[in-house]
């Protein structure tokens, strides 16, 4: 999987240099979906419990977000001549995200091994980008 995802950061930043990041993230974002669409149609009519009014508010805000983020680290990419700053402030958010999971969603359980986990991986980012 690692490997895989380097792969497809060094794609990524190749791409960036053809593609604005806005146009980049609709072309990565909703072509495979519509290949996938394509190629399995079977599966469309399994899609309907998406489109409820309960789940809608929230598939829109999250896909917004997300796409959001996109946009940003693909522009992030563009504008720095190094990948690996654009790839570790990225890997960041797995930091963040322990950190927020324990404030916001009071995620208290292995809170040692959480946060022991995020210094490390901080320290990490930090030799990295040296």
């Amino acid at each position: 999987a690692a490997i895989l995802f380097g792969l497809a950061n060094t794609n990524d930043r190749v791409l960036v240099k053809f593609f604005d990041p806005y146009s980049y993230v609709i072309l990565g974002f909703f072509l495979p979906g519509l290949l996938i669409a394509v190629l399995n149609p079977s599966k469309i009519s399994k899609l309907k419990i998406y489109f409820k009014k309960s789940f809608i508010f929230k598939m829109v805000l999250l896909c917004t977000l997300y796409g959001l983020s996109a946009v940003a680290f693909f522009a992030a990419l563009q504008a720095t001549p190094n990948s690996s700053q654009a790839f570790a402030i990225n890997a960041f958010s797995g930091v963040l995200t322990v950190i927020l999971s324990i404030i916001l969603l009071k995620e208290r359980d292995h809170i040692s091994r959480k946060i022991a986990g995020a210094i490390l991986s901080l320290a990490g980012l930090l030799l990295v980008n040296k």
